[in-house]
């Protein structure tokens, strides 16, 4: 019997505009006012507005319970005709927070503004960021707000609940600088967008995104934007001799694919870098012949959530018409045991001719990623980066505050390192060390799959670096940062689209030289 379609909600349109100051006095819906720790005046864009409403700003902030956290949140209701609904004032920290304070409350507002059933919201920036970090400022908020909104598909009666996302509406806090605002403001929509379809693949149920529903999904996507995609099935595979891919995906009714879609500027492309994005798509992991505990498999729709990071990252790459050639490739498959799952013991052969002893069928995203870092190495690109929820060890080791980093190039380690410090998604290093291939030795065949407890995260990475050759690579462990279990910030309960931001900022930084 055919189980019946969920239906997907649509990605919703995000509208963001940069306006001048006197957008101000033609506020309908939000008027968003952002606050630093001590304030005690009004800022100077809400001033006439706040004469117009008896000072009601201005006692606000006399009265002392304006801490100016970030995040924090008083909501206004302002009387008269013709006014906005509300006035928001929110805490954004002080100078030294930054971004990431800027990021939080935009989203607190963006979910107060969907609560309230708001279409726009406008907000005027504070004029005390350094002339330098007005667009990544802009970027901030507006990332923050969208994502802010978001809300995690309910199915009810097989229906998804549609969103509604309101626009907003920037003031830069100067007129010099509204050049620097637009762009920032265009990088936040595409990136918000982008994070925005990575949450929503992470968060459907895995028997609605199988693997060839994840490529359906993303033909989807660059049709839309313009894209070319190409989707590789099992005999296909069979004949490249992706062995890994289809080891793993062999256990499941869902067929396992593999997933390129390829972006080519429209202009300004000679000379232009090529990078390779790869992500991990088991779009569910019960461990195989090795299961897992019933509370590690319960959340396991999101082990794709780097394959949703590279549908997310094309996406915004497109929307930015960045001069630069980027690949996203997507090694997709289901980890299920059954009578023909690959087991313990098992040797298998690669794409490049690799073999794998494998020692634990629940070390299945390396597998399936060796296949893709294989073919996308043997196109020759300047860059491959890879993004995977691949080890519970980076949990461990690094919580959910970084993601974990391993890279045979310290210039493109450097160039993400940069990213992750202006998107917010930061990294951190660690080594990659010849001496830890001895963990990875089988008896039996080039490699074995799993290392044991030691070091656990690394030898991951040493397993992926087998089959990228020269090329200069970059592993992002994201299995710590791919999932929250509560909304904070501009992050919801469930997946978080992490990834998304880093990457684009990279090759956004990439494009530029």
């Amino acid at each position: 019997m055919k189980e019946p379609k969920l239906v997907v909600r649509p990605t919703p349109a995000f509208r963001a505009t940069v306006a001048k100051t006197s957008a101000i006095a033609s506020v309908r819906d939000a008027l968003i006012v952002p606050i630093r720790p001590g304030a005690t005046a009004v800022p100077k864009a809400f001033a006439a507005y706040d004469r117009s409403i008896d000072g009601s700003i201005a006692r606000l902030l006399a009265s002392g319970d304006v801490r100016g956290r970030p995040g924090e949140l008083h909501s206004l209701h302002p009387s008269g005709d013709g006014g906005p609904k509300r006035v928001l004032v929110v805490g954004i920290g002080d100078t030294d927070a930054a971004h990431d304070a800027v990021r939080r409350a935009a989203g607190a507002v963006g979910r107060r503004c969907r609560e309230l059933g708001l279409r726009t919201a406008t907000v005027a920036l504070p004029g005390d960021v350094e002339r330098d970090g007005v667009e990544t400022n802009a970027e901030a908020f507006v990332r923050g707000f969208f994502l802010g909104a978001y809300r995690a598909p309910v199915y009810r009666a097989g229906r998804a609940a549609p969103i509604a996302v309101p626009s907003l509406r920037v003031v830069p806090a100067t007129a010099a600088r509204a050049t620097a605002t637009r762009t920032g403001v265009a990088l936040g929509v595409a990136i918000a967008e982008g994070a925005w379809r990575a949450r929503e693949l992470i968060n459907r149920p895995a028997n609605d995104v199988t693997p060839l529903e994840l490529a359906r999904t993303a033909r989807a996507m660059c049709r839309q934007k313009g894209l070319t995609c190409r989707v590789r099935r099992a005999p296909e595979l069979e004949k490249m001799g992706a062995g890994g891919l289809i080891a793993v995906g062999k256990g499941s009714v869902n067929p396992p694919c593999l997933i390129e879609m390829r972006y080519t500027p429209a202009k300004g492309a000679k000379g232009a870098p090529t990078w390779w994005i790869v992500g991990k798509g088991i779009t569910f992991d019960t461990g195989g012949v090795n299961v897992k505990s019933a509370a590690g498999m319960r959340n396991m729709k999101y082990d794709m959530g780097g394959s949703a990071a590279v549908v997310g990252v094309m996406s915004a790459v497109a929307t930015l018409g960045l001069p630069i050639r980027v690949v996203g490739l997507i090694a997709a498959a289901e980890n299920m045991p059954s009578a023909a799952a690959y087991k313990p013991g098992d040797v298998i052969t690669q794409l490049d001719g690799t073999t794998v002893e494998v020692v634990n069928t629940d070390a299945e995203g390396r597998i399936v990623l060796g296949d893709a870092l294989a073919h996308a190495s043997s196109k020759a690109p300047d860059v491959i980066v890879d993004v995977a929820t691949l080890t519970g060890a980076c949990s461990i080791a690094l919580g959910s505050d970084a993601i974990a980093l391993m890279s045979n190039d310290d210039d493109v380690s450097a160039r993400l390192d940069r990213a992750g410090q202006t998107s917010g998604e930061r990294v951190w290093r660690l080594p990659l060390w010849r001496s830890y291939r001895r963990l990875m030795k089988s008896d039996v065949a080039d490699l074995k799959n799993s290392g044991g407890r030691e070091a656990a995260t690394i030898t991951a990475a040493v397993f992926l670096e087998r089959f990228v050759g020269e090329r200069a690579w970059a592993h992002l462990d994201i299995a710590g940062t791919a999932w929250s279990d509560r909304d904070a910030g501009f992050a919801s309960r469930g997946g978080v689209g992490v990834g998304v931001a880093l990457l684009t900022v990279a090759l956004r930084d990439a494009a530029r030289g």
